[in-house]
């Protein structure tokens, strides 16, 4: 078959045209992606985010299209440390086993700080280990074991497990109370706790804590603890569950990866 130069010019033009629309279809996608994070995305997780809507590049082609369109990411560099044995008189039932074969099996919760302008507010999170998603959290002006029960009560609503569950958690005055004892005595709940200051033991929940203030309120100064709870709220239903990437689960999203199961 022949094809004249004239011919050939034109399928070149068109070929270029086609690639350069797709490339700038790309460049607004990861944009719009970079800008859905809250400019979080570093470009190893929007690289995945990317493969995901049909975009094939990798981590480093990602960089320099980050690069090239001035974006950058804020993911906070994970810090590993050798803990120390202490002897703690609570048992720790789970042991860092935070692989998990089923949902509502264990679950891992914690509290942490928040800041506003009206001072400090507190967050309570329950994560589930199967699928690291957030099953029940709140937040209050005050660092209860009321607050820590109402982020359990919304995760056992939310979730309506089976059977047992197995809760771990720090040795806080929040988790030893007898309020805490009481409540999971009379709902099918078995306790489990860290050793005495060693934060590693509930390291999963660390690292949601430091995901959701890297991302999410590093640059942020709520009004006050309602506010900041509508915020977070937003970050665990709308982001962090239904669409932020996890390492551990293969790139799916808690919500994707208990999907596909």
């Amino acid at each position: 078959m022949t094809v004249s130069r004239n011919g050939f010019y034109r399928w070149l033009q068109a070929t270029h045209l086609q690639k350069v629309s797709s490339d700038a279809e790309r460049d607004a996608h990861a944009l719009a992606c970079w800008k859905a994070s809250r400019g979080s995305l570093g470009s190893r997780t929007l690289s995945v985010v990317l493969r995901k809507e049909g975009f094939n590049l990798g981590r480093y082609a990602t960089r320099s299209l980050m690069k090239r369109l001035g974006l950058s990411g804020r993911q906070r560099r994970h810090r590993y440390v050798v803990a120390r044995d202490i002897n703690v008189a609570m048992p720790n039932h789970l042991d860092r086993e935070f692989t998990v074969e089923a949902p509502n099996k264990k679950w891992v919760t914690d509290i942490t700080y928040i800041q506003t302008r009206q001072g400090w507010c507190y967050l309570a999170a329950v994560v589930d280990l199967y699928s690291r998603k957030v099953v029940g959290w709140d937040v209050a002006k005050t660092m209860t074991a009321e607050l820590a029960l109402r982020a359990l009560r919304l995760a056992k609503l939310l979730r309506q497990p089976k059977g047992k569950v197995l809760v771990h958690s720090d040795q806080g005055s929040q988790y030893t109370s007898s309020e805490w004892r009481d409540y999971a005595k009379d709902n099918g709940v078995e306790l489990s706790q860290s050793r005495r200051g060693n934060c590693w033991d509930n390291a999963v929940m660390e690292r949601f804590f430091g995901s959701l203030k890297s991302e999410w309120v590093k640059e942020r100064c709520y009004p006050d603890a309602e506010s900041a709870k509508r915020d977070i709220s937003k970050y665990v239903i709308e982001y962090y569950n239904m669409w932020r990437p996890h390492t551990h689960l293969g790139g799916l999203s808690p919500n994707e990866y208990e999907v596909a199961a």
